[in-house]
């Protein structure tokens, strides 16, 4: 998706919310794909975590691997002074269930995405200081920041599909299928 999104941006109706969503995706999807096959190749190496030779070998690793993390850290808190600083994320139409609701408020869905991608940003921009103590509070707030912001974004992700198949269907159709 986030690949489809990132060369097909230019022909959309807001691309600056394309380029947002599109190319951090990208990132994380290539990176998660080069784990999954990194793991799979050579999972017999770390199998067992809790042998300190094979977990030094993963922190060896990982470590390189979190300054992209940081990077793409960094692309996030881009894009979270871009929402602030341009407000292009706006609001929904009315005929837009759910989010539709606060659509005289832009500053509302503006405000609440501009937090969710700050928060996103925390916690990559944390992780290579987090590898050092994998106990400690830095790898604690990476974590949780990661975490919460993976189930918003989440939760977030699936309203959307609802509500962007009511607004098709409120206009295609004229009819209100609010909720």
């Amino acid at each position: 998706m986030g690949g489809l999104v990132s060369v097909t941006w230019p022909l959309t109706a807001n691309p600056p919310i394309n380029i947002m969503f599109g190319e951090p995706t990208l990132v994380l999807g290539l990176l998660l794909l080069a784990a999954a096959a990194f793991l799979w190749t050579r999972h017999d190496a770390f199998l067992d975590l809790q042998n300190g030779a094979a977990f030094d070998r993963l922190i060896r690793v990982a470590t390189p691997v979190s300054w992209l993390v940081f990077v793409l850290g960094l692309i996030l808190l881009s894009c979270t002074v871009a929402v602030f600083r341009f407000g292009f994320v706006g609001a929904a139409t009315a005929e837009e269930p759910i989010s539709g609701l606060v659509h005289g408020y832009p500053w509302v869905e503006n405000t609440f995405v501009g937090l969710l991608y700050a928060l996103s940003a925390t916690g990559p921009l944390l992780a290579p200081f987090a590898l050092r103590d994998l106990r400690g509070r830095v790898a604690q707030a990476a974590g949780w920041c990661m975490a919460v912001s993976g189930v918003a974004l989440l939760l977030f992700s699936v309203m959307n599909y609802y509500t962007h198949i009511g607004l098709l269907v409120n206009l295609l159709q004229k009819k209100s299928f609010r909720m």
